[in-house]
């Protein structure tokens, strides 16, 4: 490029390389514009666009802050680089009141979509929802900007799907009729969306058919392409199937359906990667069975145990390192991952055996749902020095006594992961009512007015581990007590705790105190009255058995999707079920399939004696007609005589001998002469009986 080239011909020489898209003369050809004309606004508009598709954004917005003609402008790319650096502030201020005077319709959606996607980006998903829906309007959007529609349609069905992960969107949805006519992406999120919505049924169905739809995508040119994108679809299939019980479905997919080594790195590969150590079991192969109740896990298992999870920790490290340079996966990635990725890291870092302390503090910190990990992480450094080579902890009362100590010394926010940890301890000894006082304890310190660590006393991880031990002892009255005590406190409008309700009230609903249930149908109530087709929620207020919504049955019913009663049991015949009887009961413990299989081993199993005939058996002799007859009855029995050796020694017919008489005189050696001859029948009749 000649050094005093004309301003006309620089130009002319930006278009070509712009349209040629060779981005380094482009921004060469500008910036020796600039040097002649530095407010050039083609030079500049084309530098602007150039820095942007090279990923420059750093370097775009200091060109736009440089230039203040660019903002004005060129308002798409300025509110795009401040989208991608984050800007968020500065977006909103900037745009969110704009109104396009001067700018084309394409642009105005233009940034709104911009403003819709920093939205979810921040997870502010209502505002986002409500940005998208004014951009899909019939009249808003014009025939010919093609695929405009479908791509807005993806990105809104993106926004409910995490609304409904996070809990925060509709509890019913449809799903669309057309799932033929959909992306493969939209159908992606509809799924998920099911996931959300605890449809998993649906949900794999949804991933089969955008399985499908991606193969067959005629924009995936080649197998990579291809498998880039249908790996996500396998992993969400996987997941679904870990959460329905086949885990062993879920372990074949990801390992031999998705090649999770040939996936570049990335958020992709990072959740797949995740989700199969979680699977995994790494004790599975290294455990020895000690006894019937309990499994323990020897030195050297504990070993290898210890060297497989430092594996899977490293491998898990160096992904997260790797997608780290993945310049996308901060906006795919979402607050709900986030929080469980680092969550799995510290249960693999303190099953090394690391000190996790700093790590759980900071986690917390930022999301006080895993306070778990924290009390792993306590309960590990207590129990450290009480355990055997096992693995095991031996000395409980030590453990006790030091989270006693530590719950002493403590205060909040401390107070509540040793009182967790130290509830687990007496739960897994079966102390329940020392685990109920501890947590009571904790408890009734949060509801102190001069508490400022916790927003709420309240707290859903505490409440539920006190309804979980109230209902192993047997007290289901101190279970609905404090439910109830707790809904009251969230359904308030100052309530800070977000969480789905539907659960506390339904179980108010069937409670046996009136003001409960009146708490259940207020709130069944405001929610019927949001969500009329929501089966749920419908069924939670005639479970209340209100007047109103019993009055209002046929109403109800026909709003939801909801089956009457009678439609369901129309096809049940009440007199042949009358006429087969019952069933009879099975033992306690012992399930059909297992009786039927033991049944029919036994029947395999057991073989028939062949009968043994005598050695002198003649069949021409004919049997002893008495043979069943005991051998005393018998008519050929003779008795033997007892005293035959005795009969010997007497005098009866025989000679006198006068030794009898000297017998008499010398006891030792006759006594002698009796013991040997009595022991030496005794042995020749023991030898005769074991013939």
């Amino acid at each position: 490029m000649g050094k005093n080239q004309s301003l006309e011909d620089l130009l002319d020489q930006l278009k070509i390389h712009s349209k040629s898209e060779d981005h380094e003369r482009v921004l060469e050809c500008a910036g020796n514009i600039l040097k002649q004309s530095p407010n050039d606004k083609n030079a500049l508009h084309s530098k602007l666009v150039t820095l942007i598709k090279l990923d420059k954004f750093s370097q775009a917005l200091k060109l736009v802050k440089d230039s203040q003609q660019l903002e004005t402008s060129f308002p798409v790319e300025y509110a795009y680089v401040l989208y991608k650096t984050e800007n968020f502030e500065e977006l909103h201020e900037k745009f969110d009141s704009f109104k396009g005077d001067g700018q084309s319709g394409l642009a105005t959606r233009a940034i709104l979509h911009i403003l819709a996607q920093a939205r979810y980006r921040q997870e502010d998903l209502a505002k986002a929802e409500e940005i998208y829906k004014k951009i899909i309007k019939p009249s808003s959007v014009d025939a010919s900007i093609g695929n405009e529609k479908s791509d807005l349609l993806v990105n809104q069905s993106a926004v409910s799907a995490l609304q409904a992960v996070l809990g925060t969107g509709s509890s019913n949805s449809s799903v669309p009729s057309n799932k033929r006519d959909l992306s493969y992406d939209h159908l992606f999120n509809i799924a998920t969306e099911q996931i959300g919505l605890g449809n998993f049924s649906t949900s794999l169905e949804l991933l089969r058919e955008a399985q499908l739809a991606c193969k067959d995508a005629p924009y995936l040119q080649t197998p990579q392409e291809i498998a880039e994108e249908v790996a996500p679809i396998l992993i969400q299939a996987a997941y679904v199937n870990s959460i329905l019980g086949n885990k062993t479905e879920a372990k074949s997919i990801l390992e031999e359906s998705v090649n999770l080594q040939g996936l570049s790195p990335g958020l992709v590969k990072l959740i797949g990667t995740n989700n199969l150590l979680a699977l995994r079991d790494v004790d599975e192969d290294v455990t020895i069975e000690n006894d019937i109740d309990k499994t323990v896990t020897s030195a050297e298992a504990l070993s290898q145990s210890v060297n497989a999870v430092k594996t899977a920790l490293k491998s898990l490290i160096e992904l997260e390192k790797s997608s780290t340079n993945d310049a996308d996966i901060n906006v795919r990635i979402n607050s709900l991952q986030k929080s469980l990725l680092s969550h799995n890291k510290l249960i693999l870092q303190l099953r090394s055996g690391r000190d996790i302390t700093t790590p759980a503090n900071h986690l917390v910190s930022k999301d006080p749902t895993k306070v778990g990990v924290k009390s792993l992480s306590l309960f590990a450094k207590l129990s450290d020095s009480e355990q055997d080579n096992t693995g095991v902890v031996s000395n409980e009362k030590s453990t006790v006594k030091k989270l006693r100590q530590l719950l002493a010394q403590s205060s909040a926010p401390l107070t509540l992961p040793i009182s967790l940890t130290l509830a687990q301890v007496y739960i897994n000894s079966n102390k329940l009512d020392s685990a109920a006082e501890v947590l009571e304890s904790t408890f009734n310190n949060n509801v102190k007015p001069d508490n400022v660590h916790y927003k709420s006393p309240y707290l859903p991880g505490l409440i539920g581990s006190l309804v979980s031990i109230y209902t192993l002892q047997n007290r289901p009255k101190a279970a609905v007590d404090l439910i109830a005590e707790s809904f009251k406190s969230w359904s308030s409008s100052s309530s800070s705790i977000e969480t789905d309700l539907t659960l506390p009230a339904s179980i108010l609903a069937e409670s046996d105190v009136h003001e409960y249930r009146s708490l259940a149908f207020d709130y069944f109530k405001n929610e019927y009255s949001l969500h009329p087709e929501s089966a749920s929620i419908s069924a939670g207020l005639l479970s209340t058995g209100n007047e109103t919504a019993v009055e209002n049955y046929e109403s109800i019913l026909g709003k939801s999707s909801l089956i009457a009663i009678q439609q369901l049991t129309e096809s049940i015949d009440v007199n042949s079920l009358n006429e087969s009887g019952v069933a009879p009961l099975l033992k306690r413990g012992a399930s059909s399939t297992f009786t039927e299989a033991s049944t029919k081993r036994r029947k395999v199993t057991k073989t028939k004696r062949r009968s043994k005939l005598p050695k002198d058996y003649d069949a021409a002799k004919q049997p002893d007609p008495e043979r069943w007859l005991p051998k005393r009855d018998r008519s050929t029995w003779k008795p033997k005589r007892k005293d035959k050796r005795n009969a010997k020694q007497s005098t009866q017919g025989g000679a006198v001998d006068n030794t009898t008489e000297l017998g008499i005189q010398t006891p030792t050696t006759s006594v002698v002469q009796s013991k040997s001859s009595s022991a030496a029948s005794k042995n020749k009749k023991k030898k005769k009986a074991k013939r």
